[in-house]
């Protein structure tokens, strides 16, 4: 990093470590507590955009689940001609 860079954070990290001093110690934790938890939440972000990002890959906007069958079908029905409308039996309530 540049010189110019190193002296900045420097400077802030007095700035805050001053900050913190002068705070009780019940705002000291709080306000460490606020830090650490937006921290997570940026990284939380970061996750989900990042996610989002990926297009087809993305979990969240695929719609089916499993792999849909297309093309022919199997083997043992392709040969074998459609059956006759009449063909099939029916079961019960008819008269004998």
């Amino acid at each position: 990093m540049s010189a110019k860079k190193k002296e900045e954070e420097a400077a802030k990290k007095l700035e805050k470590k001053a900050s913190l001093d002068a705070m009780s110690p019940e705002q000291k934790e709080a306000h460490l507590k606020a830090e650490a938890d937006a921290e997570k939440h940026k990284k939380q972000q970061d996750k989900a955009l990042k996610l989002l990002k990926k297009g087809s890959k993305n979990p969240l906007k695929k719609s089916s689940k499993g792999k849909k069958k297309k093309g022919r079908k199997s083997k043992q029905t392709a040969g074998l001609p459609p059956a006759p409308p009449g063909a099939q039996k029916k079961i019960g309530g008819g008269p004998p």
